[in-house]
């Protein structure tokens, strides 16, 4: 079975649960049942413990399901983390069903692709915004910017917010604004690629260091608000004692199949994670010459 058609299936029946990693699930065609922790689904609040592997961080992926994408997702960073050793995945497809602080305990980040309309209540909103204060991570995948539209301090945590799609899918050109990032190392400066574009609001580059900005040069420029040519796509930044990245890019569920993607947020989750350090540096916008490449 492909790793695209197991995850519909995962996701089909994990719908409103907390399903463990499922690299773990591949394999066990003997028929039994797969033990407490890893290789288990795991009914949401149900009390039921995540295992720790010694070595190995947990992520969890929050995710919204009724996406293919979204659930393809999920399954590519499951088994970034499960083959590489670093770090076991448990995906919630619940979308508005956060976690509290006592189920929030048993990870070390999370990977959100999720809740478009869908609210918390205070609590868990609070609880959600001091496990990353206090010294976890956060990576905010594709439309995480759209997440929770009335919760402000979602959107500060994060570092900005969705404004618009101005030219919507077409043919862009990136630009790898700070090359030394984990992830963005080896990528040519300049690359082709097709996908969904993004406008930001709310951002400054006083408080984030923008990896990724949009080459708007070849767009028309009457379709966005803001008019100064500046549309960061992927940014990184603290929170509290936390780590935040957050990368608009993937809208296509190919995309996910793509190795130098799939580099960029296994890194980024690395980085959230503590497995990997490097240095947060804000910067006025970054002009890079050259011809585009494509991101493979």
């Amino acid at each position: 079975m492909t790793l695209r058609s197991r995850t519909s299936l995962w996701i089909a029946l994990a719908c409103g649960m907390l399903i463990a990693p499922a690299s773990y699930a591949q394999g066990q065609g003997n028929g039994a049942s797969p033990p407490h922790g890893p290789g288990q689904m795991i009914g949401a609040g149900k009390g039921r413990a995540v295992e720790r592997r010694p070595g190995r961080k947990n992520l969890l992926a929050w995710i919204d399901s009724r996406s293919a994408m979204e659930s393809h997702a999920a399954a590519v960073i499951e088994r970034l983390g499960h083959d590489s050793g670093s770090y076991d995945t448990y995906i919630r497809a619940d979308a508005a069903g956060a976690p509290v602080r006592s189920e929030l305990q048993a990870f070390d980040g999370i990977f959100f692709l999720g809740s478009r309309g869908d609210e918390l209540t205070p609590q868990q909103q609070a609880d959600l915004l001091a496990f990353v204060r206090d010294g976890k991570g956060f990576v905010g995948g594709h439309a995480a910017t759209d997440g929770f539209p009335s919760w402000v301090e979602f959107g500060e945590m994060l570092g900005g917010r969705l404004e618009r799609h101005p030219w919507g899918k077409t043919d862009t050109v990136l630009v790898i604004e700070d090359p030394t990032f984990p992830g963005m190392q080896g990528l040519p400066r300049l690359l082709a690629t097709h996908d969904e574009t993004y406008e930001i609001r709310d951002l400054s580059r006083r408080d984030v260091d923008v990896l990724i900005r949009l080459d708007v040069s070849h767009l028309d420029p009457t379709k966005a608000k803001r008019q100064d040519g500046d549309f960061p796509m992927a940014w990184a930044k603290p929170y509290g004692k936390g780590r935040v990245y957050v990368n608009s890019l993937g809208h296509e569920i190919d995309a996910w199949d793509n190795p130098a993607f799939q580099k960029m947020y296994f890194e980024a989750m690395k980085w959230i994670l503590g497995l990997t350090d490097t240095r947060i540096a804000t910067h006025s916008r970054v002009e890079v010459e050259g011809s585009p490449q494509p991101l493979k």
